[in-house]
C-alpha cells in the first residue's frame, strides 16, 4: 500500500494535535520553512527559521535541560516518563495513532 493511503490527513491531524497541547496556530501554519511528514511528504507545517543566536540559545538550553535530566535515577527519569504518558492518554491528545 502507498505511503499516502495509510497516512490520511497527517497536516490535519498534526494541527489537530498541537491545538490540543496549546500551541498557537501562528507558529505552526505561517513562516518561511515548510515542514514536511517524513511519511507522506505532505506539508504539515510553517515554521520561522532562526538565525545563529537564536539557535545557540535554545541548543544551550536544551543542553542544560539534558544535564539536569542526566542527575536524575534513572528510575526516576522512568516514572516521569510513565506518568507524563499517563497525562497524555488522559488528556485525550490524540497524540499516537493505532493504525
Amino acid at each position: 500500500m502507498e505511503a499516502r493511503a495509510l497516512a490520511g490527513d497527517v497536516a490535519g491531524e498534526t494541527a489537530e494535535i498541537l491545538a490540543k497541547l496549546g500551541v498557537e496556530p501562528e507558529l505552526f501554519l505561517r513562516g518561511a520553512m515548510e515542514t514536511r511528514s517524513p511519511i507522506t511528504g505532505e506539508t504539515i507545517g510553517r515554521v520561522e527559521p532562526n538565525d545563529a543566536a537564536s539557535a545557540k540559545i535554545a541548543i544551550d538550553g536544551a543542553n542544560d535541560a539534558f544535564r539536569a535530566c542526566r542527575r536524575t535515577l534513572s528510575p526516576r527519569r522512568g516514572e516521569f516518563v510513565r506518568l507524563l504518558g499517563g497525562e497524555l492518554h488522559a488528556a485525550g491528545t490524540g497524540s499516537a495513532r493505532h493504525d
